[in-house]
């Protein structure tokens, strides 16, 4: 089959009316949070538990969900990350019993944004994990996994998933300013797989102005990249905030963007089959009761901050067990941007 019987018809998107955002050009704040517990019970599919070491991310892509699942103002999602210091040993703790399965790390945030290199929270819940033996399944959009191989590879059964919305710089930087260049991440995809650990890309959500072109790339680097499989999925927007802003970003009206998201998922799924890639639609949720029976405990936001939370003086302190609350910080990230 040629490229030009891939199916899905895929006219190019209008020009994009809307201006493009800037990249983080400001300090984040660090505050550190109390937590009840590390693991909750997930009804996303191929997960048993979710694990969130952070609220808030850096990444801060125009079309995610999190903010408003977890009750986030939008506007301070990424100026502001929690940080759950007792995670880890919390995880350790809930892991001698509670029902071995599944964790999803991370569901609401990602566990390898920019903080992390220097919190290494999520690498210590790393180390609990792979003590426990349990499976773990990760999902980034940050080339730092590669430096929590050596974790990774002694947990049977774990694998890295790449966020990846399109094989081409120029689409990915109107959604994901703030993000790793694509590169970067297939770059640390193909540093997985040759560590011996699964490796696959998420394609989610595949963005309404994508081109053909895009999703051609997308299959070409995950083949070349050694990905397992590519998983994708379209863009979902409830009424709300988050509705708006695709609706401003986007520039397309509702029905397009929807059949483009379609036809977009067709190809890209045409484009695998040419590059020998396994193909699959994202299944999202699955019908399973929770460990509490009220279903979708996962979505239930960590408990709020105390009153006046403190934020952290020394980034280091994270990664003991009893640092002391602390006086105010802007930590400023600007220095790890990628582009």
């Amino acid at each position: 089959m040629s490229s030009t019987q891939v199916r899905g018809e895929l006219r190019p998107a209008p020009p994009n009316p809307y201006p493009a955002r800037a990249p983080n050009s400001g300090p984040v704040k660090v505050v550190e949070v109390s937590a009840d517990q590390a693991l909750a019970p997930s009804l996303l599919a191929g997960y048993d538990w979710a694990l969130n070491p952070y609220r808030g991310c850096a990444f801060d892509c125009l079309y995610c969900y999190a903010p408003d699942v977890v009750r986030i103002d939008r506007a301070a999602w990424a100026d502001t990350i929690f940080v759950k210091r007792s995670v880890p040993t919390l995880l350790a703790k809930e892991m001698k019993r509670k029902r071995r399965g599944v964790i999803g790390l991370s569901t609401v945030t990602d566990p390898y944004q920019p903080l992390e290199r220097r919190l290494e929270v999520t690498r210590r819940c790393l180390e609990a994990i792979a003590r426990a033996g349990w499976p773990v399944s990760v999902l980034t959009k940050g080339p730092l996994v590669v430096r929590d191989l050596d974790i990774l590879k002694r947990i049977e059964g774990a694998e890295v998933g790449f966020s990846v919305a399109t094989g081409l710089d120029a689409e990915r930087k109107r959604w994901e300013p703030r993000c790793p260049p694509v590169a970067a991440r297939f770059d640390a995809l193909r540093a997985v797989t040759e560590a011996g650990v699964r490796a696959y890309v998420f394609a989610g959500p595949l963005l309404p102005e994508g081109s053909a072109e895009g999703v051609r790339e997308l299959a070409v680097r995950a083949k070349e990249a050694g990905a397992a499989e590519v998983m994708a999925d379209t863009m979902h927007a409830r009424p709300g905030a988050l509705l708006d802003i695709i609706g401003r970003t986007s520039g397309l009206e509702d029905a397009e963007r929807l059949r483009r998201s379609e036809a977009l998922l067709r190809r890209l799924e045409g484009e695998c089959r040419l590059s020998g890639v396994p193909f699959s639609r994202a299944a999202n949720w699955k019908p399973r009761a929770s460990e509490r029976g009220r279903g979708r405990d996962h979505l239930v936001p960590p408990r709020a901050a105390k009153k006046d939370p403190a934020v952290l003086e020394h980034l280091r302190e994270v990664a003991r067990p009893a640092a002391p609350l602390a006086d105010t910080l802007a930590l400023d990230l600007r220095l790890e941007e990628f582009d």
